[in-house]
């Protein structure tokens, strides 16, 4: 009897653990459900592709345990391109899913009321996002160095929805665009100069090919047998074909002008102008279209400010780089205001003096095509304007079509091919503009002089999350402002805070263009010349170099903020072996590098020295200064190992560096980020 008692009891003790596991278990769904930041799962980066991740933070109980569910579709089949802005169905019901930089989320939210119906924290600083056919959302993570994955599911009735995470795919640094074709998911990644192909589902990767730099922009082409790549510096265009091996091909867009001589006969000028600000593409007919801006950036020689302000027209002007899909030989037409010709062609140098009615386009951000009515729209910084272009192959100054005013920094459109709606995003006033295109038809501004200027139909404020520093959210609104006359920003020079990898004339004579993110704190004094104890002096004489209007003190306070503390979003890794031994040969009294360049080159000494490169010229911080070729003061050096060759015993010693060590050494270099 007493052995009988003993096994019951054993029993409902069993009982009882099982009941306080399950009480236990049950609370901390409830918990889990009610505060769901704190317990949502989130693998590390490097978690293998095709692993899933619990739902985002937004899950609510309810929603969990809704019967009937829909599931996302993409707009457009086939949507084989991205931006920070992508359109989706749920059902009958459109939503617009948003890469918001400044809160590292991604949002969904229901149009045309822009109502959110869900949101999930990201790794890092988003770049571009892209819907599949499949519905799954792809994201890349510019400061993870990855790309995440999400399936977002609503309520039958559409009141509740979630997002739930699926693969992470590594990559190299700084993702940011995206495209989907032949099975694949190809990742542009800008910092990391790669396209990489992806196979899917599975993430893996199969096969990459380097790119050139600055690479922000990627379109599958209608055929879907290439990829056409814009970049915002390097004055190129790049065509990749999906065959085996990522075939690339650089399409150079240095034009030239011309004029006559006495003699009438043609002369070519030396200079050509350079092609930048490549940051978005899109769709027309059978070709692609590249909104860009030609540079001239002035004789190598000392002028009155940077880039000739004499010269008897604008140093920038906008362009439209048109590529054909029926031949991979055939060059780029240039659609610049009063011709269209191949960029291998010069052009009268009397057609270049024309100026536009209308402010210029000199920042463009964003581009999609409108199929229905033949035309492409081009969202333009700096003048925060959305510009309609015919589409066929005309002059700019006739091809116009409409403008929109819009909210402060125009960063990605999607076009609603149902409702025939436009929507941008502005990433700035953090506001999802909704403009009505209308149906194709009657096209009431082209031909004329000047275009007439629309008010957008709506705009919609996207409340955030992260508060910004008024001084910095100031600043950075004023960098990317049309400050100069001709209507150049601070942007124009320094896309992102970064450089446009040109050789400037100025009143010092020929300068290029530095990096300014991450590189101005505690390195002063600044200026290739050193001739600026701080770097708010140093931006109002910029200023004033570019006839720019002045500002006042808060203003330029705010201007300094912004420019010292720009977001570089790239990612923070440790050193490999080879770059540690390329440390240690930096630091060696033989090699002599840090004898001026301080804290392994992460500082200059603020000292000005002549290495016989023609005067005396400041000791600049070396962060980044693998992403920022060419090299000194005047861009006269193609390469890191070119530098090291041409200035051997005068800036350093590397003569007696073996290969190996040679390698190590500019290893350590690259990789001060």
């Amino acid at each position: 009897m007493e052995e009988g008692i003993r096994d019951t009891s054993r029993g409902n003790a069993t009982i009882a653990a099982a009941f306080m596991h399950w009480a236990t278990r049950a609370f901390a769904i409830v918990v889990c459900l009610a505060v769901a930041t704190t317990c949502e799962r989130r693998d590390p980066p490097g978690v293998e592709a095709g692993t899933p991740s619990a739902p985002s933070a937004n899950v609510s109980a309810s929603s969990a345990k809704a019967a009937k569910r829909t599931s996302l579709t993409p707009v457009r089949e086939m949507e084989r391109s991205s931006s920070a802005l992508a359109l989706g169905r749920i059902g009958d019901e459109t939503v617009a899913i948003l890469a918001d930089e400044d809160d590292a989320k991604l949002r969904v939210m229901k149009l045309p009321e822009v109502r959110e119906l869900a949101s999930a924290k990201l790794a890092g600083v988003p770049g571009h996002v892209l819907v599949g056919d499949d519905g799954t959302i792809w994201i890349a993570v510019r400061d993870a160095d990855l790309v995440q994955s999400f399936t977002l599911t609503c309520s039958a009735n559409g009141s509740e929805c979630a997002l739930a995470e699926g693969a992470r795919i590594q990559t190299a640094k700084e993702p940011l665009a995206l495209a989907l074709a032949d099975r694949a998911l190809f990742v542009v990644s800008n910092w990391g100069r790669e396209l990489a192909r992806h196979a899917l589902p599975s993430g893996e990767k199969v096969e990459a090919t380097p790119l050139a730099r600055e690479a922000r922009a990627v379109l599958v082409s209608k055929d879907g047998r290439r990829l056409v790549i814009a970049h915002a510096a390097g004055s190129i265009v790049t065509t990749v074909s999906l065959s085996p091996g990522l075939p690339t091909r650089e399409h150079h867009l240095d034009f030239r002008d011309h004029h006559l001589d006495e003699s009438a006969s043609i002369v070519i000028g030396d200079e050509p102008r350079f092609a930048g600000q490549g940051f978005a593409l899109a769709r027309a007919g059978d070709g692609v279209i590249v909104p860009m801006v030609l540079v001239y950036p002035g004789d190598p020689v000392p002028s009155s400010g940077y880039g000739s302000l004499e010269s008897p027209y604008f140093p920038n002007e906008p362009v439209l780089v048109a590529l054909a899909d029926s031949s991979e030989d055939a060059p780029p037409k240039l659609r610049v205001r009063r011709e269209v010709l191949p960029a291998d062609k010069p052009r009268s140098g009397v057609e270049r003096a024309s100026s536009p009615k209308t402010p210029p386009c000199l920042l463009p951000r964003a581009a999609a095509a409108d199929e229905a009515r033949g035309s492409i729209l081009v969202a333009c910084a700096g003048i925060d304007q959305l510009l309609e272009i015919d589409a066929t192959d005309a002059p700019l100054a006739t091809s116009e079509l409409r403008r929109w005013h819009l909210p402060s920094g125009p960063s990605a459109i999607a076009i609603d091919p149902r409702t025939h709606d436009a929507w941008v995003w502005s990433a700035l006033d953090r506001k999802l503009t909704r403009i009505v295109l209308g149906s194709p038809g009657a096209q009431p501004d082209a031909g004329k002089a000047v275009v007439s200027i629309h008010d957008a139909d709506a705009s919609t404020a996207v409340a955030s999350d992260t508060p910004l520093d008024p001084d910095w959210e100031r600043g950075r609104r004023l960098f990317h402002g049309s400050l100069a006359p001709d209507g150049r920003a601070c942007a124009s020079c320094h896309p992102d805070g970064r450089t446009d990898g040109l050789t400037w004339s100025s009143p010092k004579g020929p300068l290029q263009t530095p990096m300014l993110a991450g590189r101005l704190s505690a390195t002063a004094p600044f200026g290739w010349v050193g001739d600026s104890p701080a770097v708010e002096a140093h931006l109002k004489l910029t200023l004033d170099r570019l006839g720019a209007r002045s500002l006042d003190d808060a203003d330029l306070r705010a201007l300094t903020t912004y420019a010292t503390r720009a977001r570089t979003n790239l990612s923070a890794r440790r050193r490999t072996a080879e770059e540690n031994r390329g440390r240690q040969i930096f630091d060696s009294v033989e090699a002599g590098c840090a004898m001026c360049h301080q804290d392994g080159g992460l500082r200059g000494d603020g000292s000005q020295r002549d290495v016989g490169t023609g005067g005396t010229f400041d000791t600049p911080s070396l962060r980044f200064v693998g992403g920022t070729a060419p090299y000194m003061h005047d861009g006269r050096y193609a390469t890191l190992r070119e530098m090291f060759v041409r200035t051997e015993g005068q800036m350093g010693r590397t003569r007696h560096l073996g290969e190996k060590d040679m390698l190590a050494l500019l290893a350590y270099l690259r990789s001060l980020e």
